[in-house]
């Protein structure tokens, strides 16, 4: 059962990222929301988390771009791959991501209702984690009914 719930939170979250990745890389998907997040990233490269303490402020361009490949790679890994391994670093690399978001919104300011994507999709990928992980930890024999109270074997043992 978790192997069927991976598969479709895998294949969902990974569809998400490859169009919201794609739209960061290309206008060709829709450019007015692809000029709005340009606009976006220029605010948000002014606050990179990381600035603090590297001194270094991503070009927004580069930045929004460099953000868009990763989420349509692994976004890509997470749907059509099959190995496990590789989709968790993909979803490491996802939740580092989500992360950075939420720490950005924050930041510059915007409302909650800006970062509620990346707190919602931040959840999922934890969530995919955590069952990978859950499942790892379950043995993978199958499990003995129950004997019932009442057993034939028993039950002529006593008549007899």
């Amino acid at each position: 059962m978790a192997s069927k719930v991976v598969l479709v939170l895998s294949i969902a979250i990974g569809l998400f990222f490859v169009f919201t990745g794609s739209i960061k890389v290309t206008p060709a998907i829709n450019k007015q929301m692809h000029d709005e997040l340009r606009k976006n990233f220029g605010k948000y490269a002014r606050d990179f988390p990381l600035r603090q303490y590297t001194g270094w402020k991503p070009k927004s361009k580069l930045y929004m771009k460099t953000i868009g490949w990763l989420e349509v790679i692994c976004g890509a890994i997470l749907m059509l791959l099959p190995s496990n391994t590789y989709k968790n670093v993909a979803n490491v690399i996802l939740l580092g991501i989500m992360t950075g978001a939420v720490y950005t919104h924050y930041a510059v300011g915007d409302i909650l209702a800006k970062s509620t994507g990346a707190i919602v999709f931040w959840l999922l990928l934890t969530c995919r984690l955590v069952i990978v992980a859950r499942a790892k930890e379950q043995p993978t024999t199958t499990t003995v009914p129950p004997q019932s109270e009442y057993d034939e074997s028993t039950e002529q043992k006593k008549t007899q």
